[in-house]
């Protein structure tokens, strides 16, 4: 009797580790569907605008976010993309830039079941109800020229995935967000 409970518990464990690593492998595979989904090149025809928009919009389905918006910090003024679907940053509302140019800014910032905190450092202007934020720079040249802002009105909680993702598509915009000496003609960088 004790071989067979041995032989059994034996089976039920390697079942379990087999179910474990098949989840494992199921979490890799979405991931890596989401990373060739955000870089996929095809969207490189696209111009200016347009481009960042479809990237964001990738990313905020990727990662079942509420609301994505791209903020540059140009020296006079902010320019703000949103993804086309999901939460809309809210027009009109324009704090200070020096409020924006925060001394952290070129740092990776987390808030989470913090509406007051998501209020007070967002640069985009997210409606009442948003919990959850994930700032990211985006930088070129060394130099933080916007930020990447991600929101959720729920407070779940970010994977590593998740945020590893956002610094892609952080790097990959960057390319797109104008410089102060172009902002008025117009061109894309």
């Amino acid at each position: 009797l004790t071989t067979l409970q041995e032989r059994e518990a034996a089976a039920s464990a390697s079942a379990r580790a087999f179910e474990a690593l098949q989840d494992d492998a199921e979490t890799a595979q979405r991931e890596l569907a989401a990373l060739r989904y955000v870089t996929d090149p095809a969207i490189n025809t696209l111009s200016g605008n347009e481009f960042v928009g479809e990237v964001l919009e990738r990313l905020r389905g990727s990662i079942e976010a509420d609301g994505i918006a791209l903020v540059q910090l140009n020296r006079f003024r902010r320019s703000v993309i949103c993804a086309p679907g999901g939460l809309q940053c809210q027009r009109g509302i324009q704090r200070p830039l020096g409020e924006i140019r925060r001394p952290d800014a070129s740092r990776t910032l987390m808030l989470h079941n913090d509406p007051a905190g998501v209020a007070e450092v967002s640069a985009a202007g997210w409606p009442e109800g948003v919990t959850s934020l994930i700032s990211v720079p985006v930088v070129r040249g060394g130099a933080t020229m916007a930020v990447m802002e991600v929101v959720n009105r729920s407070g779940r909680r970010a994977t590593e995935a998740e945020i590893a993702l956002v610094q892609v598509v952080a790097a990959r915009v960057a390319g797109f967000v104008q410089e102060d000496a172009y902002a008025d003609s117009g061109a894309v960088a």
